[in-house]
């Protein structure tokens, strides 16, 4: 049976950050990205061929948040601005996002507390972030598709062999099984049953090269998902907010349905 466009959405992922204990410079992990329509999709690819254009960077070369970061490889040139010149790049990447029909969404992880909480129960299997990452991630996008009775396309950037088998393992247990968690522990979330699940979400999942420009923007958007929680700063996490770019600005709960923020507590 076809499905209607108008009704079709796709998530796409990126990851940051490493989901490997004993690595002491990674505080945080995240995969996340955002949610979009299938008609929407064009007006975002054209926003990002016109900010290319704008600043001289040829179509084909991806837009790479750390090679931003770090004014590295293909942005270098971001070195030779001015600091308000600089400032207006980012504004602009961030402009994109504010002025496309996405919603922010993933999961974010305290990597030292979620060790220190898991790690002695688990062993060598708490470190499994990104089947459980996935897992939250897909389950509550799939869970406001389902709620405005559409189908889920998920597409996440091709990384080595075993992560991208990790999450295409993750996806099909999901989709199959329902989520992976402890029933007692997870029922205050009210997951979706396996069989809505499987009705809401494709057979497969997709994975793709950062060639993809809907990859460049998932990429772009995982700063703003840990940034206020890493150093404090709500600026960009405000101007999003108040625009209704996150999917907590859609869902009745956040807390139950929104952006999952792992192992904060104290």
């Amino acid at each position: 049976m076809a499905v209607d466009p108008e009704t079709l959405y796709t998530l796409y992922l990126d990851e940051s950050g490493v989901g490997k204990p004993g690595i002491k410079d990674y505080e945080y992990f995240v995969f996340g990205g955002f949610l979009i329509r299938k008609p929407d999709e064009h007006a975002l690819q054209e926003r990002v061929a016109a900010f290319k254009t704008k600043w001289e960077i040829a179509q084909n070369i991806p837009l790479h948040a750390c090679e931003i970061r770090s004014k590295s490889e293909n942005f270098r040139f971001l070195e030779s601005l001015t600091t308000a010149q600089v400032i207006e790049f980012k504004t602009d990447i961030l402009q994109m996002v504010l002025d496309s029909a996405v919603l922010l969404h993933g999961c974010v992880v305290h990597r030292q507390k979620y060790l220190a909480r898991y790690q002695h129960i688990y062993g060598q299997k708490t470190w499994q972030l990104l089947k459980s990452t996935t897992a939250i991630a897909v389950e509550r996008a799939a869970r406001l598709v389902h709620e405005r009775s559409g189908k889920l396309y998920v597409v996440f950037e091709r990384g080595n062999t075993s992560s991208n088998n990790e999450i295409r393992t993750a996806y099909a247990e999901l989709r199959n099984n329902g989520a992976p968690f402890n029933p007692e522990a997870s029922s205050k979330y009210s997951p979706m049953t396996s069989e809505a699940l499987s009705n809401v979400l494709f057979k497969n999942i997709e994975d793709k090269t950062k060639a993809n420009v809907m990859l460049q923007v998932a990429d772009s958007c995982l700063l703003p998902l840990v940034e206020h929680k890493r150093t404090g700063n709500t600026t960009v996490i405000d101007q999003l907010r108040q625009a209704n770019k996150l999917i907590d600005c859609v869902v009745n709960d956040p807390e139950r349905a929104g952006i999952k923020y792992y192992c904060f507590d104290p």
